[in-house]
């Protein structure tokens, strides 16, 4: 047993190697385990584990609604939505101080929504929205930071591309993954839009007023080219939530939805509808891979008894279960400096569960603390991967330096931390709504 716990701890390392060499993650997980797993049981026993692990993985029924949320998802993005949608939401938001960053918070939280990843929505904004907010004299390190920050807006409300990854690596519920992650993203939403408005009045050189004044008919006739799949989007989620449809069933009316709206406001062409297509199959073998690669790999270090004797290690040093969650949390601000939201569920969750029933944690709560702190992640200065989105699509739309994006991006992660430490320590907060279901 000692060698076979050694031998996982090697195992650990070797996984932290590759990846730091620019190894695929799902790969690298696949090898560590798959190598692993020959050792203590023989070439026979990792080939019929690895047999078993690829089919059950790929052939599961909770995996359906995620290719048809990524081609609804593709299908808008090709499509232009999100143009209109920016524009929509400028145009509703005139009143405010600031309405163009406020703009870009709510757009950012509906099109993530859809998008389902941060770095899409951040680089989706930095070439729609950056030039338009410098066009009305806007602050550039202020801009940089709303479009980042918010870009993580939409990965929490559903339908949230993490929560359905996370309930099929945890084996939760989705639909209460979904409900739970409501809350939390209206509220950094809510928080985010009240400190763009308090900090461009306080200094209006951030966001000068605006002189352009819209009419009601101004902005309904905005929702034009919006609205049908708007309503797609709440015919979808109404059905989800109230039970009327699975979450399988949701995903499938949103797939016919925007596929109907798109052909009758002529914006689905047969290129838009292959290339979505081809994006989906490319991000679902990407996700089938990692999660053969997570079940490798946990099947590894479980058998080699790494996640036990860590499990009681933990229990020996007499911290509290929530100093140990608050300690992964910290985790994942480093985490996010290497790897996509994606990547540090796959490493930490196979760690995780066992711990989620010695320390008795709710898996729902954990889900959304463990969620909510990868966004985190993915903003922190100074190489979340998500900043360096928000660079790489400013070349050749607009002149925005590295270290711009990061003083703008700084107080956005100061609020997600406040707001995810309020979800460490408020339970009810994590869970919202999900516990009537």
């Amino acid at each position: 047993m000692t060698d076979y716990l050694t031998l996982g701890i090697i195992g650990c390392i070797l996984l932290i190697v590759l990846i730091f060499s620019s190894v695929h993650i799902g790969f690298a997980l696949v090898l560590v385990g798959f190598v692993g797993v020959a050792l203590m049981r023989g070439m026979d026993g990792a080939f019929g584990l690895f047999r078993t692990v690829a089919y059950f993985n790929t052939a599961n029924y909770s995996l359906t609604p995620l290719p048809l949320f990524v081609l609804m998802s593709g299908l808008c993005t090709l499509a232009g939505i999100s143009g209109g949608l920016f524009d929509s939401m400028a145009k509703w938001l005139s009143g405010l101080r600031a309405p163009l960053g406020v703009a870009v918070a709510a757009a950012s939280a509906v099109f993530g929504m859809l998008t389902g990843t941060s770095m899409v929505v951040a680089a989706m904004f930095t070439q729609l929205a950056l030039p338009e907010m410098l066009k009305a004299k806007y602050n550039r390190q202020f801009s940089a930071g709303i479009i980042a920050g918010s870009s993580i807006l939409g990965m929490l409300i559903p339908p949230s591309l993490f929560a359905i990854l996370y309930g099929i690596l945890a084996n939760e519920s989705i639909g209460k993954l979904f409900v739970a992650g409501i809350v939390p993203g209206l509220v950094t939403l809510v928080v985010f839009s009240i400190y763009i408005v308090i900090a461009a009045t306080r200094n209006p050189a951030l966001a000068p007023p605006s002189l352009v004044k819209y009419t009601m008919k101004d902005r309904v006739a905005s929702l034009k080219g919006i609205w049908p799949m708007l309503l797609v989007a709440i015919i979808m989620l109404g059905g989800i939530f109230s039970g009327i449809f699975t979450v399988t069933e949701g995903a499938s009316v949103g797939v016919i939805g925007a596929i109907i709206v798109l052909l009758a406001i002529k914006k689905l062409t047969w290129k838009v509808f292959m290339q979505a297509a081809m994006d989906t199959v490319k991000i679902n073998c990407m996700i089938a891979i990692l999660l053969v690669g997570v079940t490798m790999f946990s099947r590894f270090i479980a058998m080699s008894g790494v996640t036990q004797a860590f499990a009681d290690w933990l229990v020996a040093t007499g911290l509290p279960p929530k100093v140990v969650l608050l300690l992964f949390m910290l985790l994942y601000l480093v985490l996010g400096c290497f790897l996509d939201v994606i990547g540090m569920l796959a490493v930490t969750v196979p760690i995780l569960l066992p711990l989620q029933v010695t320390f008795g944690w709710d898996p729902i709560y954990l889900g959304i603390v463990v969620i909510y702190s990868c966004l985190v992640g993915t903003l922190t200065p100074p190489v979340g991967l998500t900043l360096f989105a928000t660079k790489g699509a400013a070349v050749g739309v607009v002149e925005l330096p590295f270290n711009e994006i990061v003083k703008g991006v700084i107080p956005f992660v100061a609020m997600m931390a406040g707001i995810a430490l309020l979800l460490w320590w408020i339970e009810p907060l994590a869970i919202g709504f999900a516990k009537y279901m």
